[in-house]
């Protein structure tokens, strides 16, 4: 069975004045991505992830594949399938 999460072509994100030594960041508004501090809030080091919201079965493990598409105006046709990626495995204890 293969599952489908939904295509992101663009992040939901926004320009924000936080003053001070952060000045100018930008700030993440989607809620299929999160921005997580890798060993601490002190760390500058982030991971970007992406979530996925769909519903899983207990005992069972998931592969995933990350799929990126031809862009617009880019080499090959637009939209078409580019690459295939196959990720982390995940099981669900």
């Amino acid at each position: 069975m293969v599952q489908v999460s939904p295509l992101m072509e663009t992040i939901a994100y926004r320009l924000e004045n936080r003053g001070g030594q952060l000045g100018t960041v930008a700030a993440i508004y989607d809620p299929f991505v999160a921005v997580i501090s890798e060993g601490g809030t002190n760390n500058p080091l982030k991971g970007i992830y992406l979530l996925d919201t769909q519903p899983v079965i207990r005992g069972a493990s998931y592969q995933y594949l990350l799929v990126r598409f031809h862009p617009v105006g880019g080499p090959g046709p637009a939209g078409e399938i580019h690459e295939v990626m196959p990720i982390n495995v995940v099981e669900v204890p």
